[in-house]
């Protein structure tokens, strides 16, 4: 759900509130009926605790540095597009982690976009910023700060996700290791060449693409490998990816326009360096903040007003 469409569902909770009452100051409990409104709006699609449990992704291992690294190029007739994705997790005890992402977007003739995001959890209270916007202090008790770590640690989870279907691998019990506290075991992967992508039209292609948690089905879908190559250590226990290195490259086609494309994820991890700040910035605005209340009010102006108080 949107921000606007949180905004749009806690004004309508509130809207009974805001013109019903009869006697007292009508416009004051309105406005404190519409923070409350807005406090509990926050669920995933307007209900509150209507988010489903994450689980913690690595739950065993020992404090450490993981980082990621994806590279997607697309190689087109004026040059190759390329979108790196560099992602530097920090995870300490009792739950402390930070992640730092940085993105970029290369094109031929065109200057470089690039993106960031930053998240901190301190083991009970969790920030994040976008860029070089302010830090601000989000909510804990829904678990977002878990599904913002799952994400973190998905980015090679995700592309190998996407080609599942064209990937064979194959353990080697003989590289049996300890990283990051957790045993687990190297795969070399291959590509399996009898598989065929099934066709899709161009609706169903863009509804998977547009899609938050289906894009991975559109890779699939789109990007045929011709070449997989690297290895993959996955947690014993668990099975979560730990570390490795992956090359896929091939042929895709996107509305019709063929390209070859190239993809490498690598995933590394290492002891927590000593000194590392898993605390929030001294400067973090706090969750709720009263600039919520009077930027609605300079939107709505007089529609927040009891109808007996306008003029």
């Amino acid at each position: 759900m949107t921000a606007r469409h949180h905004l749009v569902h806690a004004v309508a909770i509130a809207l009974v509130a805001v013109v019903a009452p009869a006697c007292g100051d009508g416009a004051a409990s309105g406005e404190v009926a519409l923070r409350a409104a807005l406090a509990t709006s926050a669920g995933k699609g307007g209900e509150v605790g209507a988010l489903a449990p994450v689980a913690v992704p690595l739950r065993a291992a020992s404090p450490h540095r993981m980082t990621l690294t994806a590279t997607i190029a697309l190689e087109l007739p004026g040059g190759a597009r390329t979108v790196t994705v560099s992602r530097t997790i920090d995870r300490g005890a009792a739950g402390r982690f930070r992640v730092a992402d940085a993105r970029t977007v290369e094109e031929p003739g065109r200057d470089a976009l690039s993106d960031a995001r930053d998240g901190v959890y301190d083991g009970e209270r969790f920030a994040s910023r976008r860029g070089v916007g302010p830090w601000v202090e989000r909510d804990v008790l829904r678990g977002g700060h878990w599904r913002f770590l799952a994400d973190a640690y998905a980015l090679g989870e995700d592309v190998l996700r996407g080609f599942k279907s064209y990937l064979v691998a194959k353990e080697d019990p003989a590289s049996d290791e300890t990283l990051a506290g957790m045993p687990v075991r190297w795969s070399a992967l291959s590509l399996d060449a009898r598989v065929r992508p099934q066709p899709l039209s161009d609706a169903e292609l863009a509804a998977l693409r547009d899609h938050e948690t289906n894009w991975v089905a559109w890779l699939g879908a789109t990007h045929r490998p011709t070449k997989v190559s690297g290895a993959v250590a996955r947690a014993k226990e668990t099975g979560e990816l730990v570390a490795g290195k992956v090359e896929i490259a091939g042929e895709a086609t996107v509305e019709g326009t063929r390209a070859q494309f190239r993809i490498t994820v690598e995933q590394k991890v290492t002891a927590l360096p000593e000194g590392t700040k898993l605390a929030l910035p001294d400067d973090v605005l706090p969750a709720a903040r009263p600039r919520t209340w009077k930027m609605i009010e300079e939107v709505l102006g007089d529609d927040l007003l009891a109808p007996y108080t306008r003029r």
